[in-house]
């Protein structure tokens, strides 16, 4: 197990976060920026959701109309955007998302909410 795992050493229990910003710090300057204006590929970026320091939810092929249920179903727990994300579908965190999720919440519909959306 791993030490962010329910159980693992050291481990705090299973968590999630959901920060989402005023409108006003999503399109002007605000927390998230500073971490996305250090490289120009990010710039362009909108973070809505800012659940922690080094990460954000921004875009992940679904509509921003789809992120809120989303983000309620997911309870924000740890890893859940990057179960949206296609290029993340092979790591060990999604896996770990997918794992741990259903065990946590007996509401989960893993198969609808969290796969990568139309590109």
């Amino acid at each position: 197990m791993r030490a962010h795992e329910p159980g693992g050493p050291g481990a705090e229990p299973a968590s999630g976060r959901i920060n989402v910003r005023p409108a006003a710090e999503v399109f002007g300057p605000g927390p998230g920026r500073e971490f996305l204006d250090e490289d120009v590929r990010f710039r362009p970026v909108r973070p809505f959701d800012i659940f922690t320091s080094e990460a954000c939810g921004a875009t992940t092929g679904h509509t921003a109309e789809a992120y809120p249920d989303r983000a309620i179903a997911s309870r924000g727990l740890w890893m859940w955007l990057g179960a949206l994300c296609p290029s993340l579908q092979d790591s060990r965190e999604v896996a770990d998302f997918r794992r741990v999720m259903p065990q946590l919440f007996d509401d989960d519909d893993d198969d609808d909410l969290f796969r990568p959306g139309p590109r």
